[in-house]
């Protein structure tokens, strides 16, 4: 358990060096909120697509088709979990500040955190997980997560963002067997590579927004982050060992890690589009980002040892 818990604590914190950039950026005010804002608009539009087509299987055959829809449908399963337990908390608190606590609980950095992890963790043919946790997240969000945030679901916003749209793009050319020209492939596959320091630069910034003084200082977070980093990964593992089924390690793995990352960044993005908490929002991405570090190396250690 010990190599496990070090292999996963020192990909964890090289992730975290390369937030470092960007937090010193930002705090010294070299990283302005629109450059943030503009870069931010890069990962989700253009090097998130980019990395999702460049990590569909080569293996066409119905068993990797079934691993398609047993992921999607126990991911749902779990939102489903996570939506009722999260309606349980903050019933006390002001609309515009639990609607960004409840969804904090809820959505996890399965993109921006989740991706590298999974690359640097179980390797790139972990990443197939990791698409199709992209893909459920964009469609979950942005219609449950729209609502509680006091939005109106949007049809055109759930199925047609980047994350689907580079999905579909993926998903056809995996069926057809269609390859594309190798300049074009060449292009995609090095501005999907930009995921990882990318969205590590993007968060440190995120972190560097937040107010120092609040960030450990809130009770109200540490609920947060605790049902992000330690309950929903707990339920995750209970799930996958009450199947009627046996998943793969790999698969169960790449799974826990997904549940057990972070509140996602966009919970700030979110709070900013629908008028609510944005500062609440900033520092509990910050904090749970931090504690992650503590928590991520020792749950995956410890799934490894349970699943084995």
């Amino acid at each position: 358990m010990v190599s496990n818990l070090l292999l996963v604590a020192g990909n964890v914190l090289t992730l975290f060096l390369m937030m470092g950039v960007g937090f010193v950026f930002a705090y010294r005010g070299q990283f302005s909120e629109k450059t943030r804002s503009q870069m931010t608009g890069v990962l989700m539009n253009v090097v998130a697509p980019c990395l999702i087509i460049t990590s569909m299987p080569d293996k066409r055959d119905a068993e990797t088709l079934k691993i398609f829809w047993m992921t999607a449908l126990i991911l749902l399963i779990l939102y489903i979990i996570m939506i009722l337990a999260a309606s349980l908390f903050f019933g006390k608190e002001k609309a515009d500040t639990r609607s960004v606590l409840q969804y904090g609980m809820i959505y996890g950095n399965v993109g921006f955190m989740g991706l590298p992890l999974l690359d640097a963790v179980l390797g790139h043919e972990a990443l197939i997980f990791g698409v199709i946790s992209i893909v459920m997240f964009n469609i979950v969000s942005w219609t449950h997560g729209v609502v509680l945030m006091g939005g109106k679901i949007s049809v055109k916003s759930a199925l047609f963002n980047p994350g689907i749209m580079g999905f579909i793009i993926a998903f056809i050319l995996y069926i057809t067997g269609i390859s594309l020209p190798e300049p074009v492939y060449n292009a995609v596959n090095y501005m999907g590579s930009l995921n990882t320091p990318l969205a590590m630069v993007v968060i440190g910034a995120q972190m560097a927004a937040a107010k120092p003084s609040e960030i450990f200082k809130d009770l109200r977070l540490y609920l947060v982050s605790a049902v992000r980093l330690i309950v929903a990964p707990i339920l995750t593992l209970l799930l996958i060992r009450l199947l009627p089924f046996t998943l793969s390690p790999l698969m169960a793995l790449a799974l826990i890690i997904e549940s057990g990352c972070p509140v996602g960044g966009t919970t700030s993005m979110f709070a900013q589009l629908f008028h609510r908490d944005t500062g609440i929002a900033a520092e509990s991405v910050a904090q749970s980002t931090l504690l992650s570090i503590l928590t991520l190396p020792v749950i995956v250690a410890a799934a490894e040892i349970i699943l084995s």
